[in-house]
């Protein structure tokens, strides 16, 4: 059986790992969008009828560019094209830093 100190002392190494990874994902679509850069990966939560067909919902899309002073980004979709989505999009979340 695994004693509280014991768990506590888990917790604590799990936490020190991720502090160093410094592993960060923003919930919402793009909060603190200065942090994005090129190479860094958006999510795909929700599609609608403009993206149904070169996106899919959980996959990770890499930033390959923005315009506009990063109110839009450039990504490549399903079907392999480039394509412009505005940074404050609902269909998107930022996944910071990139890991993949």
């Amino acid at each position: 059986m695994i004693t509280r100190e014991e768990y506590i002392k888990a917790l604590d190494i799990v936490e020190e790992y991720h502090s160093q990874l410094n592993i960060s994902i923003v919930k919402g679509s793009f909060y603190k969008i200065e942090s994005l850069q090129e190479t860094d990966f958006v999510e795909c939560v929700k599609t609608d009828n403009n993206v149904k067909k070169c996106l899919t919902i959980g996959k990770k899309y890499q930033i390959i560019g923005f315009k506009d002073n990063k109110s839009q980004f450039f990504l490549i979709d399903d079907n392999g094209k480039k394509k412009k989505y505005k940074t404050d999009y609902y269909i998107f979340k930022a996944v910071i830093p990139n890991y993949a």
